[in-house]
């Protein structure tokens, strides 16, 4: 009865099965899902054991009771109860976990692009989706949705590590635009879904153009050493850069727009771009980038020519002798005003008329003048050779009523000048050589026609050949006196020295004489007259031309050093040999071509400048002072009348021991002439 009593002490009310609230449930349970379930709480006390039998009584959760002694009572209170699910329960998109709390199924993060990045329109869109367990299923779909009603893209899962899987898509805006994106990425189950969202800068124009180019080389034509200056405006609110590529041939380089106050300017220096032609347009692509990536292109085709200036005189010219601060001085074919002097950029700087005073048959000047410390010599076919003052100020030879120095018959040559001392002139006429000084005028005692200019070698010796085919070798003091004859062929154009003291003359007779002081040879044969001086290159060849267009090029010892010989389509003019560029030999035509080759004989570039028409043989001048590489102006007149200037690189070839015909930019026709 004792045993009984305490069991009926110990019962609990008995829950019920459903229910709204928790009120509607026993003391002990909680309403969840409409049904009433276990609560956690705290165990009573054990059943009454037998004797010698564990206790059974448990209560909701309670631990069992201990092994009861000699009828005895049962086990002592239970422990905690364990719950078995959330209270209140999870809504749909979450689940409950071990430790009963309810979370989101899913989480998603998005991780590309960045809120309030800016994009050209092409977006890569990534997003990171964690399931919070094993038992929570993949979702059925995850999408790609945006603000402006662009079809629904599907997202591929492209890695996972498990429960956390990223899934990416490719999106291109629709249209050009300029404008926010919002991009939503929905992970879908069947429950419901999860989205997160980003919004960005759209930005699909290109940086603009606002206003014409502005485009400056510091002249009408941009030449080889110019600076070339590109302004404009560009509009675009995200301008990153701005830089102008220069494409020539196979040659890249880019060069930064800088910013200014008024827009962008890029400055190319074209001497430090290689120029191996004579005119060419140079391809600049003027390219502005934006911070989304858009890029904006406009390639411009910037003519480069290296022609400067032609000046007219509507009479034949002579090429100029070029004075060591660049002033040019040429001769006339016409009876007045037959010297003029000009600047490098061809302007005028003086002109002189040529006559003894009262002369009523003023002389065409035909050949080069030529410029020495004291005076500007110049020879006329009025048979005079004139001393002008470097100013062009007068004529200082002579006496007045017989300015000059009267050789007795027409001068068509360039006179060679003695170097340091009292200056000498020495002038082959029609008759004889001359020599004239300020004072005196010494004709020599061999009669001979002359139309090849002397040349004087180291010692001061005059060489000159004659138009009948003999050579004659002179010292001079106060008189001529002969020191060798030999016979060659009939030479009409100035011969050349070489290193070692040898002539070079190239004949009518197709044959290039070489004279050494006590013996002479044909060393090379040409199957047309060669009526153009010879030039004598750093190595010691020999560069010439003939009257049929073919330039050849040989070792002193005779051998042939080109297989195949440049046919320039013209006689060939005396060339003239540079170092420091592209173009090593310059040359000039009978048909109005000027031609640029290289050391090897390939041409590298021809252009006509006086179709037709005689050029006469080339000058040079070098500015100084220049940083890097170097240009010359090449001179040349012709027989149209004109005088035309053209850039080259490089300079005279100071290792060349005659680079040009009369030697030197002066025309002193002497191996020690000046070089500039």
């Amino acid at each position: 009865m004792l045993v009984l009593l305490a069991a009926s002490a110990c019962a609990r009310p008995v829950g019920k099965d459903t229910c709204a609230t928790d009120a509607g449930c026993g003391p002990d349970q909680r309403c969840a899902n409409g049904t009433c379930l276990a609560a956690a709480g705290t165990g009573s006390d054990g059943g009454a054991g037998a004797i010698g039998q564990p206790g059974t009584g448990q209560a909701d959760g309670g631990a069992a009771g201990g092994t009861g002694s000699t009828g005895g009572s049962g086990g002592a209170d239970g422990g905690a109860g364990a719950a078995t699910t959330c209270i209140p329960g999870c809504p749909p998109s979450q689940v409950c976990t071990g430790a009963l709390a309810c979370v989101d199924a899913y989480r998603l993060t998005l991780l590309a692009p960045v809120a309030g990045s800016v994009v050209n329109g092409f977006v890569t869109v990534q997003a990171r989706l964690e399931r919070a367990g094993p038992g929570v299923a993949p979702p059925s779909r995850v999408e790609l949705r945006n603000s402006r009603g662009s079809p629904v893209l599907p997202m591929s899962p492209i890695a996972s590590d498990g429960l956390a899987t990223v899934y990416a898509v490719d999106y291109w805006t629709p249209e050009r635009t300029e404008a926010p994106l919002t991009l939503t990425v929905a992970a879908v189950a069947p429950w419901g879904e999860v989205t997160g969202q980003v919004t960005v800068e759209v930005d699909t124009w290109a940086p603009r153009q606002l206003q014409g180019l502005a485009i400056d080389c510091g002249s009408v034509e941009c030449r080889p050493d110019a600076t070339l200056v590109i302004r404009e405006q560009i509009a675009d609110a995200r301008l990153l850069d701005a830089s102008a590529s220069v494409e020539l041939d196979g040659y890249s380089r880019k060069f930064p727009f800088a910013a200014t106050g008024t827009g962008f300017v890029v400055t190319i220096p074209l001497r430090e771009l290689p120029f191996p032609y004579f005119e060419r347009a140079v391809q600049v692509a003027l390219t502005a980038r934006d911070a989304a990536g858009n890029v904006g292109t406009e390639v411009l085709g910037i003519p480069v020519r290296r022609f400067q200036w032609r000046r007219q005189f509507q009479v034949p010219a002579t090429s100029p002798a070029v004075g060591k601060d660049g002033t040019l001085v040429l001769g006339l074919s016409r009876s007045y005003s037959q010297l003029v002097a000009l600047h490098p950029d061809g302007s005028d700087a003086w002109q002189l008329t040529l006559a003894p005073s009262g002369s009523a048959t003023p002389g065409n000047v035909t050949a080069p003048p030529s410029i020495g410390a004291s005076a500007i010599w110049v020879g006329s076919e009025d048979g005079r050779v004139y001393a002008v003052d470097p100013t062009g100020a007068g004529i200082l030879n002579g006496v007045e009523g017989g300015r000059g120095c009267d050789t007795g018959a027409v001068v068509k040559v360039s006179p060679a000048l003695s170097y340091g001392g009292i200056e000498v002139a020495f002038a082959p006429s029609g008759t004889s050589v001359v020599a004239a000084d300020l004072g005196r005028c010494v004709p020599s005692d061999a009669q001979e026609p002359y139309l090849a200019s002397a040349v004087l070698a180291q010692s001061d010796e005059i060489a000159v050949a004659s138009t009948t085919g003999k050579y004659l070798r002179y010292s001079f003091a106060l008189a001529f006196r002969l020191l060798q004859t030999v016979s060659i062929g009939p030479t009409t154009s100035s011969p050349a020295l070489d290193s070692v003291g040898s002539l070079w003359a190239g004949a009518t007779d197709g044959w290039l004489y070489a004279v050494g002081t006590r013996s002479t040879s044909k060393w090379m044969g040409s199957a047309a007259p060669i009526s153009s001086s010879p030039v004598i290159a750093a190595n010691g060849d020999i560069i010439f031309g003939d009257d049929a267009g073919v330039l050849h090029r040989y070792t002193p010892a005779g051998v042939k050093v080109w297989p195949v010989e440049p046919d320039l389509g013209g006689a060939v003019r005396a060339p003239l040999l540079l170092a420091g560029g592209d173009v090593e030999i310059l040359v000039p035509t009978a048909n109005g071509k000027l031609v640029g080759l290289r050391g090897d004989g390939t041409v590298l570039w021809s252009t006509g400048l006086a179709a037709g028409q005689d050029l006469r043989e080339a000058n040079l001048y070098t500015p100084p002072g220049q940083a890097g590489r170097v240009f010359s102006t090449a001179y040349l007149g012709c027989g149209d009348g004109s005088v035309y200037a053209v850039m080259v690189d490089g300079q005279l070839d100071p290792a060349a021991p005659w680079p040009r015909a009369h030697h030197d930019p002066r025309n002193t026709g002497n191996v020690r002439g000046p070089r500039p």
